[in-house]
């Protein structure tokens, strides 16, 4: 029992330490490539992966607001509907205009 606990505790310590390593290699690998191409005048790759992922995260908030809105809608309970359709959509009218805009900043440039 004491020898797989000592397995254990070895295996666990030499994952971490070659996860670390792997991240530490990843990292100084995008901060070269970021070098790189900061020389050449482009923009970094971690800005515009996170503002394409700010775009879809918008556009896939719009698609859950109105699946709400209608679910909502479709349930008998004491809610004023119209109020709720139009605030629904706004608010999805609202991420949708937002989540291509910062779609469309990616595609620009």
């Amino acid at each position: 029992m004491l020898i797989l606990q000592d397995f254990l505790v070895v295996s666990n310590l030499l994952c971490t330490f070659a996860m670390s390593n792997r991240r530490e290699k990843a990292k100084a690998k995008n901060q070269e490539l970021n070098k790189q191409l900061m020389r050449e005048g482009a923009k970094p790759i971690q800005k515009e992966k996170l503002i394409f992922e700010g775009g879809k995260f918008c556009l896939d908030m719009a698609k859950l607001i109105l699946g709400g809105v209608v679910l909502a809608s479709m349930m008998q309970q004491d809610v004023n509907v119209w109020l709720l359709v139009s605030i629904g959509l706004g608010a999805v009218l609202a991420f949708v205009v937002f989540g291509f805009i910062l779609i469309g900043k990616i595609k620009s440039n």
